[in-house]
């Protein structure tokens, strides 16, 4: 079981989209977000984590020679 200082310190972390939705959680509202703020909120949250995992896939610019050879090749 989590501490309440360690709630705490994880709710510190959480981006400005997320800890928005905590305290109108919190506060009970009843407020559904609109889409919009959905899609704005995933957004940057996406946005938030790009460029922070490695990929072993080369990109198809980069092998583009094997996939067009793979694409006209004859399947005979």
């Amino acid at each position: 079981m989590q501490t309440i200082e360690e709630i705490l310190d994880a709710a510190r972390r959480l981006s400005d989209g997320e800890r928005r939705r905590l305290v109108e959680a919190l506060q009970g509202d009843g407020r559904e977000a609109s889409i919009d703020e959905q899609r704005r909120d995933a957004m940057a949250s996406w946005l938030g984590l790009a460029g922070r995992f490695h990929s072993a896939f080369t990109t198809v610019s980069t092998e583009k020679y094997t996939h067009l050879a793979d694409v006209y090749a004859d399947e005979r």
